[in-house]
């Protein structure tokens, strides 16, 4: 193996974000996925667990909730700017803001390592996915192999895009609701909280 391929190997096992909202996708090693109900999360949880954890998040960060409720239903239609609520587990803070702005606020892989995450979740091997990507992409594939180490990422593009379809799907609900993201220093979780509650 060589140095760039254990770097972008390091980067799989060092990456901790599911991408599933509705699927099982098998991982290598520790880049684990498990099927929820939409949700991001990289512990191995019970679902009852997890979604107790999400509901003491959402009760401990009541009035993050309330405010972000009402600009939600205040919104006549969806769109990118609908509202979504970020916890900051680690330091106890909150960001609500639109949902376009979801690439700036988490950390994620560069876009040319998404058909590697791809290939991975599909089953390919380590070695012919690298293969495959280091042909297609050459010395850009490997650059985005070392930014992604420097910079721990927690979701990738396709993360990013399933999070703001899971967020206009929220918005369609009767009664409406507002997508909210738990951040902790090795991933996220995410899931969908009615607004009725919070009117």
């Amino acid at each position: 193996m060589t140095t760039h391929q254990t770097v972008c190997q390091m980067i799989v096992d060092d990456l901790a974000l599911v991408a599933s909202v509705s699927h099982l996708v098998p991982q290598p090693k520790s880049f684990r996925a498990r099927a929820s109900s939409p949700s991001f999360f990289v512990q191995p949880r019970a679902m009852a667990d997890l979604s107790q954890i999400h509901q003491a998040l959402v009760e401990d960060y009541r009035e993050s909730f309330v405010i972000a409720a009402g600009q939600l239903l205040a919104q006549p239609s969806w769109n990118l700017e609908a509202t979504v609520v970020l916890m900051h587990l680690n330091s106890g803070g909150v960001t609500i803001g639109p949902v376009r702005s979801l690439p700036l606020w988490l950390e994620h892989l560069p876009p040319e390592l998404d058909v590697f995450v791809r290939l991975q979740e599909q089953g390919v091997s380590f070695e012919a996915a690298y293969a495959q990507c280091l042909a297609e992409q050459g010395q850009e594939f490997v650059d985005a192999c070392e930014t992604a180490k420097q910079n721990k990422p927690l979701v990738t593009h396709d993360n990013l895009a399933e999070l703001t379809a899971l967020s206009q799907k929220g918005f369609a609900r009767e009664p409406r609701e507002l997508l909210a993201l738990a951040q902790w220093s090795d991933h996220v979780s995410g899931f969908l909280v009615s607004c009725e509650p919070y009117r």
